[in-house]
Formats: structure tokens, C-alpha cells, sequence
């Protein structure tokens, strides 16, 4: 799994979770938290500090560090977090945690998908995608 360009945090970014462009800062990424803004793509997998040490945040990268952001060019697979049950197949789109959730058909407008779930799994499982930028209309 091959991630693709630094982008640089201007927030706190779990790992594991959608990312979405910060509009004032150039190559600054934040949690994707709105389905009405294009998803960049995935942070990266594991934590910035040493797992289970003092250096341990729990954080992907913090505001003005940079981080690994899996895209929809790569045509790879990354691990995501899910905030609903998905099956296998599902587009998902982000929830406001910036967890992947399936993106529901209905309703009229448009949603921002970031993602396409290679396997099934429950509310806080962690899954293979493949990141996948698609403006959904429902």
C-alpha cells in the first residue's frame, strides 16, 4: 500500500479517517467532517509517535505536521474506520467524525463519496477500501 503526496495537517487527523482540503492553507488537510466539500483521501494508517509510548497522541499528525494521505490515483488499498455498518461494494462518504459510513441514495442533491468498501464490516470496524473521489447524485 503505496501512500501518495505530504500533505500538511492543520488540525488534529486520527488515522484511519477521510480527509478533506483546508481552503486557506495550501496543501493543508483537515478531517473531512461536511459531505458538501470533495474528499482528498485517507490519512495513513498508524500513529505519528510510537504506539504506546509518551510520544503516543493517538493522532496521525497535529496541526503544522505532515502526513501520508491515500488517493484516489494511487489504485491501492488502505484501511478505514468505519462509523456504520458497510457491505462489500458500498461507496462510503465520511460521517462527521470523518468516519466512513455508506452513502444513501436518496433524498435529492448531491454527496461526496471518498471511498469503495472491498470488505463488509460493523460500526467501528476498520476495513480495505479503495479511495475513490465520485460527486453522488442522489
Amino acid at each position: 500500500m503505496a501512500a501518495s503526496v505530504n500533505y500538511v495537517a492543520t488540525g488534529n487527523i486520527r488515522p484511519k479517517r477521510f480527509v478533506m482540503s483546508d481552503p486557506i492553507v495550501a496543501y493543508g488537510v483537515v478531517e473531512a467532517t461536511l459531505t458538501t466539500r470533495p474528499i482528498v483521501g485517507i490519512s495513513q494508517m498508524g500513529v505519528r509517535g510510537a504506539p504506546g509510548t509518551t510520544l503516543d497522541t493517538g493522532f496521525a499528525a497535529s496541526s503544522g505536521q505532515q502526513i501520508n494521505i491515500f488517493q484516489d490515483e494511487d489504485h491501492d488499498e488502505c484501511l478505514l474506520e468505519l462509523g456504520a455498518a458497510v457491505t462489500g461494494g458500498q461507496l462510503l462518504k465520511a460521517d462527521t467524525n470523518a468516519l466512513g459510513v455508506p452513502v444513501v441514495l436518496s433524498g435529492g442533491g448531491s454527496q461526496w463519496a471518498g471511498a469503495e468498501a472491498r470488505d463488509s464490516g460493523a460500526s467501528g470496524a476498520t476495513i480495505r477500501v479503495r479511495p475513490k473521489l465520485i460527486q453522488v447524485y442522489t
